[in-house]
């Protein structure tokens, strides 16, 4: 990749590489004008794994010597690997709630709060290394199976429309930090999305057992949910 730094540069070559090979292999192309979530395209495949032969084989990012290769029944199988662990104990948090927030459709502030007690998991191949080398793979090897996805949780200081609640619980000093909205009492927005903050403003301070309570009851939940699966 594109790098100067451990976490910065530019991955078009590889966004395009991936789109070519969803493209190919399964007749990816973006919905026009339709979006899964705000800056998400919606798509549709063409070539479903439903439509294929359990048995044929599939070569990322093509049929070529060391490509990572992988049946249509591996990648069904990690598909079902997917599981969700949520607190229950979370006001809001049921069944109705994660079928509609895990199809991006969790509103702004208090819904999308409770996503932090929700983790989800699920068997993840890594296709590539860090640098974007190809990793090898034949279809008789066992290692991809052995390797987890873990959403991250956590909060969200970002100051950002979708996650206000954790500016107005996290922050005891907020209002000194942004505009506010004389219509909501909210932080302003600058955009359709951020928060429009004070040029000249004092250190955030924070509800410090707040931060400290909920960070707890986030990793227990994560931990558990690695712990279940293995």
């Amino acid at each position: 990749m594109d790098k100067n730094g451990p976490m910065n540069g530019q991955c078009g070559p590889q966004t395009d590489q991936m789109e070519q090979f969803l493209s190919d292999a399964f007749g990816f192309k973006n919905i026009l004008g339709k979006y899964i979530f705000p800056g998400i395209k919606s798509f549709q495949l063409d070539k479903p794994l439903h439509s294929l032969n359990s048995n044929t084989q599939i070569h990322f990012p093509r049929n070529m010597a060391n490509s990572f290769t992988m049946t249509v029944q591996e990648i069904i199988d990690w598909q079902y690997s997917y599981k969700v662990y949520a607190d229950k104990t979370i006001k809001g948090i049921n069944k109705e709630f994660l079928n509609r927030a895990l199809q991006g459709q969790s509103q702004d502030g208090e819904e999308a709060f409770r996503m932090k007690y929700v983790v989800r998991i699920s068997k993840c191949p890594i296709l590539m290394e860090f640098d974007a080398k190809i990793i090898s793979r034949n279809v008789n090897e066992d290692w991809p199976n052995r390797i987890k996805l873990v959403s991250a949780i956590g909060i969200d200081f970002a100051g950002r429309k979708h996650d206000v609640d954790d500016i107005l619980y996290y922050i005891s000093n907020w209002k000194e930090l942004y505009y506010i909205d004389q219509r909501s009492n909210l932080p302003l927005l600058s955009n359709e999305r951020d928060f429009y903050a004070k040029a000249t403003r004092p250190r955030g301070e924070l509800y410090e057992e707040r931060v400290r309570s909920s960070l707890i009851r986030m990793t227990r939940l994560r931990l558990r949910a690695c712990d279940e699966e293995g």
